[in-house]
């Protein structure tokens, strides 16, 4: 706990009092740099302590996430939905991003594009209108196969998130890495 105290008013009439209050201040101040140093060694040993603990902590989550996930899994394909409730424990979710445009070589697509006289994807910036592209793409799939280098990406991810909790675990399909939120 800080205190603060109200300063006393010093004065030195000698340079001998002079010379005894600067080595004075000298100690004093050699003292709150050592002060200060436990105090951020404590402070380093409390959070390696629980830097460790968490990460203990998190490989178990992981483990426990795994294992759900593999159950949920199996219980979606019964119940033909995206949320599988584990009695009342809490839910497992899917959770499906929007769709997203991926292209490997722009200048190829600009190309393809100019020549079948599809300048409503084209922007006159010369870039390609990615939405406008899309939203046909979602329409009529096989436009797609039409345009090399182009594909419609989806993604999913999965939460699982204890009945009662703040924090979840979640994964992206694509990845093999859970991420505690």
């Amino acid at each position: 706990m800080l205190m603060v105290t109200k300063q006393k008013e010093v004065s030195f009439g000698t340079e001998r009092e002079a010379s005894g209050a600067q080595r004075q201040l000298a100690r004093t101040l050699r003292e709150i740099e050592k002060t200060r140093t436990r105090a951020a060694e404590r402070i380093d040993a409390i959070n390696a302590a629980a830097d460790n603990q968490v990460a203990i902590l998190t490989n178990h989550a992981i483990a426990l996430a795994n294992a759900l996930e593999a159950y949920a899994t199996r219980e979606r394909e019964f119940a033909k939905g995206k949320t599988v409730t584990i009695a009342s424990a809490g839910v497992v979710r899917w959770l499906d991003s929007p769709p997203a445009l991926e292209i490997d070589d722009v200048s190829v697509l600009l190309a393809q594009l100019r020549k079948r006289k599809r300048h409503q994807y084209i922007r006159v910036r010369e870039e390609i209108d990615k939405s406008a592209l899309l939203r046909a793409l979602l329409r009529r799939p096989h436009i797609a196969a039409q345009l090399p280098g182009v594909r419609v990406a989806r993604s999913s991810r999965i939460l699982i998130q204890p009945s009662g909790s703040v924090l979840g675990i979640e994964r992206p399909e694509s990845r093999r890495r859970w991420r505690v939120r």
